[in-house]
């Protein structure tokens, strides 16, 4: 597999997603192809994602994030819940919560269990604005791959699906 040396390195820095032609060409592993492939696409999906932005969506994905997760709960979670799901610290949580909850887009509920804690809810408001940024994506999507075939779809899918299933079980030293 050839690439250009140390270009999507670059490139991740600056957000540039177009290779430099003047690197020298290298010869490098599937590893090394599949990082520069996702940082690839990671790019080029928030560029997207700014482009198409909706009315209304947080300018912090992080906090859509949050709110698509809150969303998918099949019951109400606690901050502490949707902590460990979401990989953010409390204090990062809890002013996104905060910022969703001022800005109608999430409710937030006494638990019945704890009173002293809550739970939180996507209200109307906000399940009507998740649903227009992800009709927005895939409608981005449809004219992006129209060219695809259903099963080129499909194995895309599962092969995202293996890669996000590896990556949330991986327990890595930290090297």
């Amino acid at each position: 597999v050839a690439d250009l040396k140390d270009d999507l390195i670059f490139n991740s820095i600056t957000g540039h997603t177009t290779p430099y032609t003047c690197m020298v060409q290298t010869t490098i592993s599937a590893e090394r192809e599949i990082l520069n492939g996702i940082i690839s696409l990671v790019w080029g999906f928030r560029d997207l994602a700014t482009e198409l932005a909706v009315a209304g969506e947080p300018s912090d994905r992080s906090a859509l994030r949050v709110l698509g997760l809150v969303e998918r709960c099949e019951q109400p979670p606690r901050l502490s819940e949707l902590a460990s799901l979401i990989n953010l610290d409390l204090s990062t949580l809890s002013r996104h919560c905060a910022t969703l909850t001022k800005d109608g887009l999430l409710t937030r509920i006494e638990d019945t269990e704890d009173r002293r804690a809550c739970r939180f809810t996507i209200s109307s408001q906000g399940r009507e604005l998740l649903s227009k940024v992800i009709q927005s994506r895939l409608r981005a999507l449809a004219t992006i791959m129209h060219d695809w075939s259903e099963s080129e779809k499909v194995e895309v899918a599962r092969t995202l699906e293996k890669l996000t299933d590896a990556l949330n079980g991986y327990q890595g030293n930290g090297k």
